[in-house]
């Protein structure tokens, strides 16, 4: 499932580039991404190809490359996947954290990626639900107390 979304951040792009290429190089993007599941998936299951219901896949790996800068144009690619027991990923996100100069004082923070989903959920709206708390969760940090 396809997801693309994107916010304004009252904060310069110097600011806000700054802040997330330390949130990369510190374990930033890896607790956006965990408090995001968390807020969207706390209690929910999913439907097997068996009939059975079962709970979502848990986050098991969040991963990025090093940001790419290229003009006013900031780029991290992020991996989440999500597995169950010991298994093979169930569910898996691969998409781009973007923040583009708008303004001296607006930057815009997007996310574009593709989300996959195990059988038996509701991909779309799980998908949009999904993209939006991580760039919430984002936001968050780059804005946050104590920026």
């Amino acid at each position: 499932m396809f997801h693309a979304s994107e916010v304004e951040l009252e904060v310069g792009f110097a600011a806000a580039q700054s802040r997330l290429i330390s949130l990369a190089h510190t374990g930033g993007i890896a607790r956006a991404s965990h408090a995001a599941r968390e807020q969207v998936l706390a209690g929910q299951a999913s439907t097997g190809e068996d009939g059975r219901v079962r709970p979502v896949p848990a986050l098991t790996r969040v991963c990025h490359l090093s940001p790419v800068c290229r003009a006013e144009v900031l780029t991290v690619p992020v991996r989440w996947e999500a597995a169950g027991a010991g298994g093979p990923p169930e569910a898996v996100l691969d998409a781009n954290l973007t923040l583009v100069a708008v303004s001296a004082r607006l930057t815009r923070l997007g996310l574009v990626g593709a989300y996959r989903l195990p059988p038996g959920t509701e991909a779309e709206r799980l998908a949009a639900a999904l993209g939006g708390a991580l760039l919430a969760s984002v936001a968050r940090a780059l804005t946050g107390p104590g920026r």
